[in-house]
């Protein structure tokens, strides 16, 4: 099978040229604190620390201060946040918060961990101790909530994809098995792009 040939955007802004590759081909993106990369530390995170809840909700979304189109840039956007099947899953009473595999995704990990511990529609909610172990993306222990179908309040579905590792899932499958589930069914996934999750 021949590979996907990459689709690229460019995208000029003010300070430098952005360029993105969807998932399958990914360009790194710096991290703070690398060189070309628009946040800077210390100052940055004091201007973070002072914005309102929304307003830093929308920083962290867009990628400009305050999630203005005026805003300076100060990391690049998560469109892929409206796949929200991806962020997390929800087995019986088990939260399963997702590790992204693709380093593009794994702001979005972070925040869905924010709001699963901060907000109070999540008070008293357990969640699955090996996704709370590694977040923040730790190869191989990769999951995103596509890959995770509750068929029953008995069986549960993991497909084992690009995104969701086979060791990951021997230790989700343990958790569900000890949350009350009879049966953990592993589905092999291609690993393409078309078949991306279960």
């Amino acid at each position: 099978m021949e590979a996907p040939t990459p689709r690229l955007d460019a995208t000029n802004t003010p300070r430098h040229t952005r360029l993105h590759l969807d998932d399958h081909h990914e360009l790194p993106h710096p991290t703070p604190g690398d060189p070309g990369h628009p946040l800077d530390g210390d100052r940055d995170a004091a201007l973070l620390e002072g914005l309102e809840s929304a307003a830093l909700a929308q920083t962290l979304i867009v990628g400009t201060l305050g999630g203005t189109v005026e805003g300076r840039e100060l990391m690049p956007p998560v469109p892929n946040l409206i796949f929200t099947r991806d962020l997390a899953a929800r087995a019986g009473d088990l939260l399963i918060v997702g590790n992204a595999r693709k380093e593009a995704r794994r702001r979005e990990s972070a925040i869905t961990w924010a709001v699963a511990d901060h907000h109070p529609l999540f008070d008293g909610v357990s969640k699955a101790e090996i996704s709370r172990e590694v977040r923040g993306g730790s190869y191989p222990l990769t999951v995103e909530g596509g890959d995770i179908l509750i068929i029953s309040s008995s069986l549960a579905l993991i497909g084992a994809s690009e995104r969701t590792t086979w060791s990951m899932i021997v230790h989700l499958a343990d958790e569900l098995l000890d949350a009350g589930f009879s049966q953990v069914l592993v589905v092999e996934m291609p690993r393409q792009r078309s078949s991306m999750h279960l």
